[in-house]
């Protein structure tokens, strides 16, 4: 596909949507085989999601879900079979009117895993260098280079640093630096792919808090890639879980914790006590009941099943409490009785290993409510807080 002359403009992109991507597909095919159809692997497969604007969006999955070539796909690193890519209304991917902008002229920002520092500059010169590179009208002049780059360090905590050898940063520093130097062309959408996962675990969460800082204090629309399920929840405006190059569930991350869509959702974010299930009756809010091996569970269900059909019961390990013997389950309640079989203590938090009629729930809880090893017990979910899924 060539680039044209003429750039299109989206009639379905609202004023609030930064990006909407629209039934892209991508496969990756080896050399010499590029035109042909049956070969390769479909990286990408009709994927559709939209970022509104000043939302953290991350596109969440294990390795090989698709998430980065979708990423570069927008960042026009690659170029998709089909689809449509529009930024703020201005088409930069269709294959149904031609369009492919190449890369540079998307105006898009972009942090890498690899941070791609200058070592030879200062702090202050790496922050400008995409100032100092702009030809003819876009050329900036030195003075406000530098005056736009102070702007930027000081929003990312480098201020103090500016004359400072690149070198001479720490690694959460250096991917500050990545930052400045991204944001500095007041991009509409920022793209970071993987940008924390070279950083210890301290940086790391600190990182976190100071992307959330940046996001608020200049409202930049991010579009996030990772596979760390904490990252995404905690960062996150909203969340896309991929699988094998689809979007499984698009939510705030609440939801989609607490509401998986999908078993592969509820297995990868977080810990899940699963119950195989046949439902039995379902209302039209959502809510269902269903048989089990431990007997009648209430729960939630967000998808259209027919009564009989297999289906799994989520419950988070949050989601369980212990209650006193003799609390009756309910519509509203499920209540089980079982055996500590083992107790781990986390500091703040005390995972146990229930065995319920031969089942293993895990149940996570405060210190002080701590039971021990062998003692008989009695623990209660809440009916909104058991997810349904199709099996």
């Amino acid at each position: 596909m060539t680039e044209t002359a003429q750039i299109a403009t989206s009639p379905k992109a609202a004023v609030h949507d930064v990006l909407t991507v629209d039934r892209l597909v991508k496969t990756h095919r080896g050399p010499g085989r590029r035109d042909d159809p049956t070969a390769g692997v479909r990286a990408v497969n009709g994927v559709d999601f939209t970022v509104r604007q000043g939302e953290i969006f991350t596109l969440l999955g294990p390795s090989g879900c698709g998430k980065t070539t979708s990423l570069r796909c927008i960042a026009g690193f690659e170029e998709p079979d089909s689809g449509r890519i529009t930024v703020g209304g201005r088409t930069l991917y269709s294959s149904d009117d031609g369009v492919a902008l190449p890369a540079n002229r998307r105006g898009l920002g972009m942090v890498f895993q690899n941070y791609a520092i200058w070592p030879h500059m200062t702090v202050r010169d790496n922050a400008a260098y995409p100032l100092t590179v702009q030809r003819g009208k876009a050329k900036v002049r030195r003075s406000e280079a530098r005056s736009r780059a102070d702007r930027v360090l000081e929003a990312v905590g480098l201020a103090d640093l500016a004359g400072r050898r690149a070198t001479s940063l720490s690694g959460g520093q250096q991917q500050r630096l990545a930052l400045a130097r991204a944001i500095i062309m007041e991009p509409p959408l920022l793209l970071l792919d993987e940008p924390l996962s070279n950083l210890d675990a301290r940086t790391r969460d600190d990182m976190r808090g100071e992307l959330k800082r940046l996001q608020a204090d200049i409202g930049v629309t991010m579009l996030y890639v990772t596979h760390d399920q904490s990252e995404a929840l905690s960062l996150s405006s909203a969340v896309a879980v991929m699988s094998n190059g689809v979007i499984e569930q698009i939510g705030r991350p609440l939801d989609v914790y607490e509401r998986p869509a999908s078993r592969f959702v509820a297995e990868f974010i977080g810990h899940s006590n699963l119950i195989l299930a046949t439902l039995s009756q379902a209302a039209a809010d959502g809510h269902c009941e269903v048989d089990t091996v431990l007997g009648r569970v209430r729960g939630r269900t967000s998808t259209e099943t027919a009564p009989g059909s297999e289906c799994v019961v989520c419950v988070r390990p949050e989601s369980l409490a212990f209650v006193d013997a003799g609390t009756p389950a309910g519509p509203e309640l499920n209540v089980w009785s079982g055996t500590v079989k083992s107790t781990t203590f986390l500091g703040e938090l005390v995972d146990h290993v229930i065995d319920v009629a031969g089942h293993e729930f895990s149940l996570r809880g405060k210190p002080f409510e701590a039971r021990a090893i062998g003692a008989e017990v009695h623990v209660a979910a809440p009916a909104e807080l058991c997810a349904v899924l199709r099996g």
